[in-house]
């Protein structure tokens, strides 16, 4: 799930994989959230943009 939320967001922001995982984390622990529940969100939300 994180990986695919990783290249969601390599994709869609032109990111490395680092940097895509570094704002997963960054989101996460700003929202008090862990890393897969703020990748379940991506993930939903890029389905949405289909």
């Amino acid at each position: 799930m994180i990986d695919r939320a990783k290249g969601i967001l390599m994709k869609a922001k032109n990111l490395t994989e680092e940097t895509a995982y570094s704002m997963l984390r960054k989101t996460a622990m700003n929202e008090n959230k862990k890393i897969a529940e703020v990748a379940q969100s991506v993930i939903t939300a890029a389905e949405l943009f289909k």
